[in-house]
């Protein structure tokens, strides 16, 4: 799981996956939450009709996608990336 500092350090790739998932959030909302990933899911519900489940489960997959340490603990292949394996559902992010 990404800490808050990773998060901040990786804050405009994470936004771009952000906008890739929900393309109506704009990049103007997402910089007033300033990389607080926790503001994340009010946003999305304020424009999409998603269960907060729902929108937690994709925020975590996106998240997960971003998080170094996930790739290493499971040992992956040499070369394989982060985008090109299935995410850990079962790692929440908002526990």
């Amino acid at each position: 799981m990404l800490t808050q500092e990773q998060i901040q350090g990786k804050w405009e790739e994470i936004k771009g996956g952000i906008r890739n998932v929900w393309g109506e959030i704009s990049e103007e909302e997402l910089d007033q939450i300033k990389g607080n990933i926790l503001s994340v899911p009010a946003l999305v519900a304020k424009k999409y009709n998603e269960t907060n489940e729902s929108i937690l489960k994709k925020l975590n997959t996106l998240m997960n996608s971003f998080d170094n340490e996930t790739d290493k603990s499971l040992k992956l292949n040499d070369g394989e990336s982060s985008y090109q394996r299935s995410p850990i559902d079962n790692n929440p992010l908002f526990s």
